[in-house]
């Protein structure tokens, strides 16, 4: 979950082919008349009267996230949708709920004509004064890199470079290293990133007259995916380029193989261009380009080309994390963890119960706020595996197969979400080994079984909606369920904010 949704389309030459022959229509409205916001606005107060009387933060916050939820339901009133959201994201602001303040704004930005950047300027000015706690700090920070972002996405560099200066007070106020030294690495790549935003305008000048001009090509086309990860945009350029190198590899690149051989052999070749940079900030992008397709071939794979894969994706995993990845199956005793049913270890394997019978246990670890989990499993019969992801105070329980071939993510709101995928059919077949990755964010979670994504959730993750019959005695720390045997393989996090803590030592 980091990703601009509001990303600026630039306007460049035709001649550069970087702009689509036909943009979609705008079908943003106009932000309502003062006077109609105000009627509204006296609407919405006299409604939830006895819950604007009350003043507790944690009062504020819950009529934020209420006022949100009414937003989004309101299609039919542009001035009421946009007033429920004003006043949800204001709230939420006050309150410091960054996250339930920018998904507001988020809508926003998307309903109407507006700039949601310096809204959510904003509105992190007034969050960041209620926030008191390490979590909340946290949110602060992520929210201004997420504004970031969105800042470089439309070359506002002086003004992303400010917002990161603000972005390190909180994180030290919170006392996260790994936060504060992200952020001062991020500041760097700002400063190199307005320098070649600088020089790439000269390689503009020279397209829109001579669109084939190769070493203008090569410019533009390293500016576009390593500075502003359009690679969309960047790689015709790249393929087109002066560095016979990365031609070749750009060409590859955009021949999309289907098969996980020549997957894999892209991901070899921006490894290789990785492994030649001289630059810090080239080569971790190309190392992130090398990741794509790993990812995508790595499953196809077997023997000695799989574990070199596998390594390769580890390292570049613990580049991007926020502080070691943590080997979680390690960290599991069943005799101290089970909480029901026979679970046991194999060697480095754990095993839970073959009895068809539900069967849980507590991993003795609690996660960081945002985090990847990785498991390995093998199926041994047709029933449910469940995957217990807590967030900070939030529990997400998650269904990834079972006996009728469905899965869920359980939220309070999932009738809105169109994203949710309930589905009828089995991803996970009898004596298979699969992968499957639990992405969990502040505003998202996503599933994925052998690379393909089988449940997502994309909003506040504070509308999970924990299930009793699954809950540990500790619910901070992960979990796993079942109803049949399953066999475990590897079970690893990658800590992607802040840092998770062991229940034992």
């Amino acid at each position: 979950m980091s990703a601009s949704r509001s990303v600026r389309v630039c306007v460049l030459l035709a001649a550069l082919s970087l702009v689509a022959a036909s943009s979609p229509q705008d079908t943003r409205q106009p932000v309502p008349e003062p006077a109609a916001q105000a009627q509204l606005e006296k609407t919405v107060r006299d409604l939830f009267k006895d819950e604007y009387a009350r003043k507790s933060a944690q009062d504020v916050a819950a009529l934020a996230k209420k006022l949100l939820q009414q937003g989004l339901q309101t299609s039919d009133d542009p001035v009421a949708r946009y007033v429920l959201l004003r006043e949800a994201r204001d709230l939420a602001a006050q309150a410091g709920d960054i996250v339930t303040a920018m998904a507001a704004i988020d809508e926003l930005g998307k309903a109407f004509v507006l700039d949601p950047i310096d809204m959510t300027s904003s509105a992190l000015t007034t969050a960041v004064k209620a926030s008191k706690t390490p979590e909340a700090l946290e949110a602060i920070t992520n929210g201004y890199l997420s504004l970031v972002e969105k800042m470089i996405a439309v070359d506002r560099y002086d003004d992303a470079g400010t917002t990161l200066g603000k972005a390190e007070n909180p994180a030290k106020a919170a006392q996260n290293v790994p936060l504060v030294m992200r952020i001062q690495a991020q500041k760097k790549d700002v400063v190199e990133l307005q320098k070649e935003y600088q020089r790439v305008k000269t390689a503009e000048k020279t397209l829109a007259e001579n669109p084939d001009d190769s070493g203008a090509c090569l410019a533009l086309g390293r500016f576009l995916c390593l500075m502003k990860r359009d690679w969309a945009r960047g790689l015709p350029l790249l393929a087109k380029g002066s560095d016979s190198v990365l031609q070749t590899i750009a060409q590859r690149d955009l021949a999309n193989p289907p098969a996980p051989a020549g997957q894999i052999e892209v991901g070899d070749g921006w490894w290789e261009v990785a492994d030649k940079q001289k630059d810090a900030i080239s080569k971790k992008k190309f190392l992130a380009r090398a990741k794509t397709w790993y990812e995508l071939g790595v499953q196809g794979t077997t023997g000695l080309s799989r574990a070199k894969v596998e390594k390769r994706l580890e390292d570049l995993e613990q580049l991007s994390a926020s502080g070691p990845i943590v080997d979680v199956l390690a960290l599991i005793d069943p005799k101290k963890d089970a909480l029901g049913g026979a679970w046991e270890k194999n060697g480095p394997a754990l095993l839970s119960p073959t009895a068809v019978a539900q069967a849980s246990l507590q991993i003795p670890y609690i996660p960081p706020v945002e985090y990847d989990l990785k498991l390995i499993v093998e199926r041994k019969d047709i029933h449910v595996l469940h995957i217990g992801l807590p967030s900070g105070d939030v529990r997400i329980d998650a269904d990834v197969d079972n006996q009728s071939t469905w899965g869920n993510l359980n939220f309070t709101d999932t009738p809105t979400k169109k994203c949710i995928v309930k589905y009828n059919t089995s991803y996970i077949p009898r004596g298979k080994i699969s992968s499957i990755v639990c992405t969990v964010r502040r505003m998202g979670v996503t599933i994925t079984i052998d690379g393909k994504v089988v449940l997502c959730y994309e909003g506040d993750i504070n509308n999970a909606k924990p299930v009793p019959e699954w809950k540990p005695p500790n619910p901070k720390a992960l979990s796993l369920g079942s109803w049949g045997g399953w066999v475990f393989t590897k079970i690893s996090l990658v800590p992607v904010s802040g840092q998770g803590k062991k229940l034992r030592p």
